[in-house]
């Protein structure tokens, strides 16, 4: 009956170091999650600025495994030709 409990444990054992070894590190495998932040005030506008800090302070927050790209309305409406009218 003992020897029974001390091959079952062998065999659990055996078998839950081989899960270990089998399974990559995870922490190791994560990549940087990209995040799209947009608004509608221009560059230097107060709250474009505030946006810029709260990425920031995400990025820091989750260290490093996310990062943030800005898109101000300033560049969208550079790019924009106005049709004509007539």
């Amino acid at each position: 009956m003992r020897r029974r409990t001390v091959v079952k444990i062998f065999f659990l054992v055996l078998f839950l170091g081989a899960c270990l070894l089998v399974n990559p590190d995870y922490s190791t495998a994560q990549k940087v999650i990209l995040l799209n932040y947009s608004n509608f005030f221009p560059a230097p506008h107060q709250n474009s600025i505030i946006a810029d800090q709260w990425c920031k302070e995400i990025e820091k927050r989750t260290n490093g495994r996310s990062s943030s790209r800005i898109s101000p309305v300033e560049p969208l409406l550079l790019q924009h030709k106005p049709m004509m009218v007539l």
